[in-house]
């Protein structure tokens, strides 16, 4: 049995979000995918970074509710909208081994896990961090939504 902490890390919560997009049926996600609105050609890493830093905001709400130390944060740099954090949670994920990328690249992250490996992630995460399945399941929908927008 896993010990359970009163500290939250980084990996706690995004390896159980990156669990629940597998489960989900997400493949893969593109960190710097490009977006063109009027006039303007955005591509940067500040849609993948967005949706971390609203995952983070959701789980330090919770923490705080809860009475448990949120080990980590998420602040988007105000001129180019990214994190060093979220870069190191994507470091994470291919040291790891939950995700690859293709060399030569095509700008995608891609998934490395089967879902019954993401259902042991998820439970792992939940026995550690006491945070139960449905809140892993709100922060991925938390997240798809915003880095969807």
């Amino acid at each position: 049995m896993v010990q359970t902490r009163q500290r939250v890390y980084t990996d706690d919560i995004f390896d159980g979000v990156l669990a629940c997009l597998v489960l989900r049926g997400y493949e893969s996600i593109h960190p710097g995918k490009v977006r063109l609105e009027p006039d303007k050609i955005i591509n940067s890493y500040r849609y993948f970074d967005q949706a971390c830093q609203a995952v983070y905001i959701r789980v330090k709400q919770e923490c705080e509710r809860r009475d448990i130390r949120c080990n980590f944060s998420i602040f988007l740099d105000e001129f180019f909208g990214n994190s060093d954090t979220c870069s190191q949670i994507i470091s994470s994920w291919l040291s790891s081994r939950l995700c690859y990328a293709r060399i030569p690249g095509d700008g995608y992250i891609y998934f490395n896990i089967s879902k019954d490996r993401a259902e042991r992630i998820l439970d792992r995460m939940c026995s550690m961090t006491t945070f139960r399945k449905e809140f892993y399941e709100e922060l991925a929908e938390l997240f798809l939504r915003v880095y969807n927008n």
